[in-house]
């Protein structure tokens, strides 16, 4: 007997309306955001133009006892202040009208999810690369990577990487505020290069004693970091933000520290990934800081930013070439981010061609910025620059 087998291109074929998207996390910022100062993103609204954030210092002077007089010994206000402005961010789609009528799922789905995605992304890759932001002379920089085109200022002029030279300006005005590896010593005066250099990938991973000296280096620095106020007691807390690598570097060098925390369950630290805390410190975990050294431009146009596009490319960083990432010890007011125009949809009604193609735009208006209220100096960060070797 012959049994009769379909030919397979007459086989019945099901087309799923509803798409399947690529995978996009959640923002990991959203819940750390204020207008009132008190968190570690400061929000801001303009009208346009630039929006200043005006800042006063404390007073440190001595003061007068009781039997001496006050009058031609007060002391001086410092004011200060710090500027940011917003710029356009915009994409859009087009699609004509046949190409939206051939296919077998639904256009205007993806065209709005698409373009809300890709807003989404924006949002958070710029407000991940604003921690490693480079400000001289009052004036933004870009720590690697080719000039943004959403970021140019009202007449075209991009916003452009930091040269070697601004960056060792940077790192001299904030060397109270950054450590290369795991030690002071670390640090070569006038020469950001040559520091991170320095970092080899035996002694200088994050660890516990790193984290240690860096709170303490955060209220040595002048001023200091402002931590931020948690809980009932109102305890100073630290927020630590890292990559994959030097999370599980923490997590390794607290593995002890973990398994005697509390009871075996699913709920143990040790098991569940989820954010660490140490000595005041919480650690969280954003992946999008290692890609911002390696990642991949398919995904997001500001990935390998620190990397392959940097002046001073992490890949290859540390002594004997290599791999370094930064982590970044944070307290109020560490970002600002200016927000003048809400997101909007526009749907193109001029350029179709008598109607023949569909156009949607998505646009909004805003900029995160590393706060800097005087003399160049990261208002609410203090970074590490840590070996971070990738497992082979």
């Amino acid at each position: 007997m012959a049994l009769t087998n379909l030919n397979l291109d007459n086989e019945l074929l099901t087309f799923n309306k509803k798409l399947v998207f690529e995978f996009q996390r959640t923002d990991p910022f959203q819940k750390l955001k204020s207008t009132k100062g008190s968190n570690i993103f400061h929000i801001t609204r303009s009208t346009g133009g630039e929006t200043n954030i005006p800042y006063m210092a404390n007073l440190s002077g001595q003061g007068v006892g009781s039997v001496s007089k006050l009058s031609g010994n007060e002391e001086t206000l410092r004011d200060s202040n710090f500027r940011i402005r917003s710029y356009v961010s915009r994409n859009g789609v087009k699609i004509s009208r046949k190409t939206i009528k051939d296919a077998s799922f639904l256009y205007s789905d993806a065209k709005v999810t698409q373009l809300k995605k890709w807003g989404k992304q924006r949002d958070m890759d710029m407000a991940v690369r604003a921690f490693l932001g480079v400000q001289v002379s009052g004036v933004k920089y870009l720590y690697g990577g080719n000039y943004d085109p959403s970021q140019d200022d009202t007449n075209g002029s991009p916003i452009v990487k930091a040269t070697n030279a601004q960056l060792d300006s940077w790192a001299t005005a904030n060397s109270d505020r950054i450590l290369y590896g795991s030690a002071v010593a670390n640090y070569s005066a006038g020469n950001f290069t040559a520091s991170l250099a320095n970092i080899d990938s035996t002694n200088d991973k994050l660890t516990k004693s790193v984290l240690d000296l860096v709170k303490q280096r955060a209220y040595e620095a002048s001023p200091p970091i402002a931590p931020l106020a948690s809980g009932a007691d109102m305890n100073e807390m630290f927020v630590l933000f890292v990559g994959t690598v030097g999370f599980n570097q923490l997590r390794t060098d607290m593995r002890d520290d973990l398994r005697y925390a509390e009871d075996r369950g699913s709920k143990n630290p040790i098991f569940t990934g989820a954010d660490l805390e140490y000595n005041g410190i919480i650690i969280k975990h954003i992946p999008m800081i290692d890609y911002m050294i390696d990642g991949s431009t398919n995904i997001s146009s500001m990935y390998g930013s620190w990397g392959s596009q940097s002046n001073e490319t992490l890949v290859t960083a540390g002594n004997g070439s290599t791999r370094v990432a930064p982590a970044f010890l944070v307290g109020m007011q560490a970002i600002a981010q200016v927000l003048e125009d809400p997101i909007e949809m526009i749907q193109d009604t001029d350029n179709t061609d008598y109607k023949e193609f569909q156009g949607l735009a998505i646009r909004s208006s805003f900029d995160y910025r590393p706060v800097s209220f005087k003399d160049d100096k990261q208002h609410g960060i203090f970074t590490i620059f840590h070996s971070a070797v990738k497992a082979a």
